[in-house]
């Protein structure tokens, strides 16, 4: 029996290449782990990798790569390419310059050219980094309100938790006036040693001093320090100031996977009204980072206070992990101040300051001044520069508008400030109210500046002039403000409920963003002052950002397998390498193998021999042997998954596939005997299931001797399956007769019977016949068939050699059908022959033995279907042979059944 099915892909130039590579020498690197000592921060140590080429031919060395390439370097002296000549060592210099505290490691990947193709090996590279390490309590000052003149002194502790001295000079601590450090440098502090520091903050000028200063704290490390001041201001305004120890973007900080690092966040305002923190969220907000003691917003800090919350990070994901946290506040900004006042001859009437009697005007020149002197910002050290334009509108005597620019639109430093203050103080009331034209006016002046809040202030004691409404209405007037993007807020001073200026101030600030206010007296308009200048700065975005790398073991992505193609129950096996690119060992604790669809499978496994847990040391390697076992045939795809210790128990996959192949024995072995015009059986086996091959098709081809055997029909065999079996044309050769069959279900099972063959027994040239199966595939040819000898059909006596061979499917004169009815019951059977012309025929009844029951008998027959009576009486059931004999000699054989 032969038991190959289908041939197994074998690459010779793979195997060839392999056996030249072993008989050349592999690539030798030593050692393959460099161990190095603990070297400070500012030091450097060095070794040396050897390449041994053991082989008779030249190799180049043509790359050396880092994985980080952050601490590690490669020594001088090596350059890219380099010739390794036969049976000689190259040494590859590489130096450890730490650039943090802790372990450290990389990999050194090797590549060289070799006449066989190029080969590398990878190094590992150990070693650990020492330093001092700094932390400071507090990071920020925050120091009392100080005016130019006077000073203020605040103690810093500067502790050094790290393994080595830290010193302190000014080269590392230099604080900007006019914060002046008190406290004589250089200054050593040891390991585990406390320095305590002064710093004075000694204003010399009026303003918000704010600055931020980076402090060493060891390796790369950078702590953050704030000092905040601020004297007794001109202007009003919450001012806020963010200040961290830790997640600083400019420091290397790094934690391990599952530990906790905490920094506290201090929210300072520098300024001299209270800071309002409308809300805190974080940018992305998934990352791990928390605020452990939140503070209820909105929350408020005086002026010259701080509040601090404490954020810690416990994150499950690997990598660098950077947020940025969101604060608004009312923290002021630049704004440009448009400010326009009504001098119309209504502003001359009497208001009431408490009980005492003032006018209209005198109470806008007023407020109009502390506006000036306690709203408008000049601080360039914290980059807030307000701007502002003073106009009055009035109509002349003659009914013409007279609207001036008294003050144009620039930045309010001391000096423009007091000639702010005169020009406001010289205002006299004249005569009519242009305020729409007037509105227009100041929008334009207002939006010739750069900031990107600009808003009008409107001082009025009433709605405009008629003709002024209907040349320039309100909704006009509006969509002109908000199309350069100003805000108009308006204060009515002294407004007459019976008129409607009310309604007018409140319509043409409601549809511009602002807001409109009712003075009616003298607190109430400076009330409104206030307000205009607390709504300004509301929604001011502060913007944190945080940073720190979380350290793991991960293992990179392994590439996919593909299997040979693999006899079904067979085994094959393949390694499959896990790298650790990540930091500290990975503790790979399980592993699962899946098809594609998600279902557990076994047709992929583990090697034998591996067991759990398994350690990859941090830069390095494991090979696992991953095997092959398919159940079906035809191509097998799953997924192995290996658990391991990595953030978030991240799984490593790689992608499983290969073909299987079976063999299946298709075989037609039986012997039957059987006389002239008899029916005998010859069933087709299949002798291996398929049941699990996912088989719907099964073609194959029978081949016999066609003067013995007539094919007179094809059935299901017993492990068919209940598959249709569909027999082809018959085609007849010189003296063979071949037929194709065709067997389809769904997943017919086996093994056993496929089908069975019957054939009308004759009267041929031989007395016996093979049964060949000639060809036989399964679907898809896979599994491949296995044909397996032939079945026998040979005549069971000899009494009938004396007749003439009959030429089966060659051109006869006389055809003969079956015996009707059968199984016979009655006295007679029918037999129906077809003759082409007149012709003479004779007719003998045989018993199955050969025995002649009726002598012969003659029958005339006509051209065309003739019926023939055969008498059955006294014949017992049985089965009996009807030879009708032509002229020609030709004898044609037909069975009788008789069942009594």
């Amino acid at each position: 029996m032969v038991r190959r099915l289908l041939r197994r892909p074998q690459s010779i130039a793979l195997l060839l290449a392999a056996i030249a590579l072993l008989t050349a020498g592999a690539l030798h690197a030593q050692p393959v782990v460099v161990s190095f000592p603990t070297v400070p921060c500012d030091s450097a140590a060095c070794d040396s990798v050897v390449i041994t080429n053991g082989t008779t031919e030249s190799w180049q060395l043509i790359a050396l790569d880092m994985r980080d390439s952050t601490s590690y370097r490669i020594g001088p002296g090596v350059s890219i390419p380099t010739a390794i000549p036969s049976n000689s060592r190259l040494n590859v210099p590489v130096c450890f310059v730490p650039e943090r505290r802790g372990a450290i490691s990389d990999s050194l990947l090797i590549i060289v050219a070799t006449a066989h193709g190029n080969d590398s090996i990878r190094v590992r590279l150990t070693g650990r980094g020492s330093g001092p390490a700094l932390d400071v309590t507090p990071s920020v000052l925050n120091f009392p309100k100080t005016n130019p003149g006077a000073n203020a002194v605040l103690p810093m502790v500067i502790h050094n938790n790290g393994e080595g001295p830290y010193t302190l000079d000014a080269s590392n601590l230099s604080i900007p006036l006019p914060f002046v450090l008190q406290t004589t440098l250089p200054q050593v502090i040891l390991p585990g040693d406390s320095l305590i520091i002064q710093v004075m903050f000694k204003p010399d000028s009026n303003g918000i001093y704010s600055v931020a200063v980076n402090l060493p704290s060891g390796c790369t490390s950078v702590l953050q320090l704030g000092f905040n001041g601020v004297t007794d201001l001109i202007g009003t305004g919450a001012v806020i100031r963010l200040s961290k120890t830790g997640f600083n973007p400019a420091n290397n900080e790094q934690i391990p996977c599952d530990s906790v690092r905490c920094s506290t966040l201090t929210f300072s305002n520098v300024g001299n009204a209270p800071l309002i923190v409308e809300s805190v969220a974080w940018a992305i907000g998934s990352l791990g980072y928390t605020i452990t003691n939140p503070i209820p917003t909105p929350f408020i800090v005086a002026p010259q206070a701080s509040r601090d919350i404490e954020i810690c990070i416990s994150s499950r994901q690997r990598g660098m992990l950077r947020d940025t946290l969101l604060v608004t506040s009312n923290s002021r900004s630049s704004i440009a101040f448009g400010m326009l006042i009504d001098v119309s001859g209504s502003m001359k009437e009497t208001m009431y300051c408490g009980a005492t009697p003032s006018t209209r005007m005198v109470q806008a020149i007023t407020q109009a001044k502390n506006f000036i002197n306690r709203a408008l910002l000049y601080l360039p050290a914290v980059g807030i520069l307000d701007e502002l334009a003073v106009t009055t509108y009035t109509t002349s005597n003659f009914g013409r508008s007279s609207i001036k620019d008294i003050f144009p639109l620039q930045i309010i430093t001391d000096p423009a400030r007091a000639t702010a203050l005169n020009a406001v103080n010289a205002l006299t009331p004249q005569a009519g109210t242009p305020t729409g034209e007037a509105v227009r006016h100041m929008v334009d002046v207002v939006a010739k500046s750069t900031l990107t809040n600009r808003v009008i202030v409107l001082l009025t004691d009433g709605e405009a002039d008629t003709d002024d409404q209907l040349t320039y209405p309100i909704a006009q007037v509006a969509a002109y403000a908000q199309q350069r993007g100003i805000r108009v807020f308006t204060i009515g001073i002294g407004l007459d409920p019976l008129k409607g200026g009310r309604q007018y101030l409140q319509s043409l600030a409601n549809a511009t963003g602002g807001q409109a206010y009712d003075a009616s007296d003298c607190s109430s308009l400076q009330a409104a002052f206030e307000a205009i200048t607390d709504l300004l700065s509301r929604g001011a975005k502060s913007r944190e950002p945080f940073q720190i790398k979380i350290l793991s073991p991960y293992i990179v992505q392994v590439q996919d397998v593909a299997f040979d193609s693999v006899y079904v129950k067979g085994t094959e096996c393949h390694t499959i390498t896990l790298t650790n690119a990540g930091e500290g060992n990975a503790v790979v604790d399980s592993v699962n193998f899946r098809t594609m669809l998600g279902d557990p499978t076994t047709e992929f496994s583990l090697g034998s021999g591996v067991t759990f847990p398994i350690t990859i040391p941090e830069s390095g390697q494991v090979q696992l042997t991953v095997c092959f076992t398919p159940d079906s045939i035809r191509m097998r795809r799953g997924k192995v998954t290996f658990y391991y210790n990595s953030c978030g128990a991240i799984p490593v996959s790689a992608g499983l596939s290969g073909p299987a192949w079976a063999e299946a024995n298709l075989r037609i072995t039986d012997k039957r005997i059987g006389l002239p015009g008899q029916t005998v059986t010859l069933p087709v086996y299949y002798d291996s299931t398929v049941s699990a091959y996912s088989v719907d098709t099964i073609t194959y081809q029978m081949r016999w001797n066609k003067t013995m055997l007539d094919l007179r029909g094809v059935r299901p065999g017993a492990q068919s399956g209940g598959a249709t079996l569909t027999a082809g044309p018959v085609h007849y050769g010189d003296r063979e007769a071949t037929v194709d069959i065709v067997a389809t279900g769904n997943h017919m099972p086996g093994a056993g019977e496929l089908a069975q063959l019957d054939f009308m027994v004759l009267r041929g040239d031989t007395l016996g016949t093979s049964v060949e199966l000639t060809s036989g595939t399964f679907e898809d040819d896979n599994p491949r068939t296995i044909l397996n000898n032939a079945g026998f059909v040979e005549l069971d006596s000899t009494c009938f050699r004396s007749a003439k061979p009959i030429n089966v499917g060659a051109a006869a004169k006389i055809a003969v059908g079956d015996a009707s009815p059968t199984p016979a019951s009655d006295l007679v059977v029918t037999l129906p022959v077809t003759a082409d012309a007149d012709a003479i025929i004779t007719l003998e009844l045989y018993s199955n033995d050969g025995t002649l029951l009726r002598q012969a008998r003659r029958y005339d027959l006509v051209e065309g279907t003739n019926s023939l009576t055969i008498d059955l009486d006294g014949m017992a059931s049985g089965s009996y042979y009807a030879i009708v004999r032509a002229q020609d000699g030709t004898a044609l054989f037909r069975k009788i059944l008789l069942a009594r």
